[in-house]
């Protein structure tokens, strides 16, 4: 399980055996107690619309808190607007992917480490992103600049006439 707060880049994780909403409920609980004796007023949850998350708001151990969090549902099929998808995307990356992993200790000896190395290596998330940079379009090829083979011919004769003394010059327009 895990929580992120993205502009200040504070990250929460937690190994349970299974994600469900008695679990997320309490995490969840820690986390705002947390933040609360951290001083924030108010904490805004942006939450995607899995069941246990649903699940963990019902949960009696979050009551004491709910007058101090505000929740936010993503719709269906909208992960880019919740900002801990890249986190978790970096995770699997880092942690998961082409891992092979024999007990649990191991599990939460890995996500542990990712844990202490993102709180020495903060890194903030911010929405909207910026715009990627495009690449200047491709220039047409040869047959679809046809069109401009006149203009090139002008120019180069005027060029090759104008570099001429005027007795060659007058020449070559009289013939």
């Amino acid at each position: 399980l895990g929580a992120l707060a993205p502009r200040e880049a504070h990250l929460e994780l937690e190994c349970t055996l299974k994600a469900d909403g008695a679990a997320m409920g309490q995490f969840l609980a820690k986390v705002v107690a947390q933040l609360r004796a951290a001083g924030w007023q108010l904490i805004h949850l942006v939450m995607d619309n899995a069941s246990v998350n649903t699940a963990a708001l019902k949960e009696a151990v979050l009551s004491p808190w709910l007058g101090f969090v505000q929740v936010h549902w993503t719709p269906p099929h909208a992960s880019w607007l919740n900002l801990a998808e890249p986190m978790w995307s970096a995770f699997h990356r880092a942690v998961l992917q082409n891992s092979e992993f024999r007990t649990e200790e191991a599990v939460i000896a890995v996500t542990q480490l990712y844990l202490d190395y993102w709180r020495a290596h903060p890194r903030a998330y911010h929405w909207p992103r910026p715009p990627r940079k495009k690449r200047p379009p491709a220039r047409l090829p040869v047959w679809k600049r046809l069109h401009t083979i006149p203009i090139i011919c002008r120019t180069l004769n005027y060029r090759r006439t104008t570099s001429m003394p005027p007795s060659v010059r007058s020449a070559i327009w009289l013939t």
